[in-house]
């Protein structure tokens, strides 16, 4: 697979347990870019104040509770107004092969003239 090509879409999470969070390790160029700021390193109840009330908090619950995750569709919070479909695969790591403490994601978007134009 050619990794540094899709480096700028991949993101990756730190779980935190008792009580559970998540803490933006890293953030792929195109997520800056799409968010409006670089949350690496931040909470993300913190970073985003509508995480924990949106749709997407159950996915990453999902993740760390062992279970990949697969979302195609509108984005719910966060990004601007133009990505219009989001692509996102998430999947559970766990340093110890037993206890999931990371998140690796891969997450595309789309632009309404991407959509239009034939390329979604």
């Amino acid at each position: 697979m050619d990794l540094p090509r899709l480096l700028r879409w991949l993101w990756l999470v730190d779980i935190v347990r008792d009580p559970l969070r998540f803490r933006a390790r890293l953030m792929g160029t195109e997520h800056v870019i799409a968010m409006g700021h670089d949350p690496t390193g931040e909470w993300l109840d913190i970073a985003f104040p509508h995480f924990l009330g949106s749709a997407n908090y159950q996915d990453y619950v999902t993740v760390a509770e062992g279970r990949p995750s697969y979302r195609k569709g509108p984005p719910t919070y966060h990004i601007d107004k133009q990505h219009v479909v989001l692509e996102r695969i998430m999947l559970p790591l766990a340093a110890d092969g037993i206890r999931v403490d990371m998140i690796l994601a891969i997450t595309v978007y789309l632009r309404s003239s991407d959509v239009s134009s034939g390329k979604a």
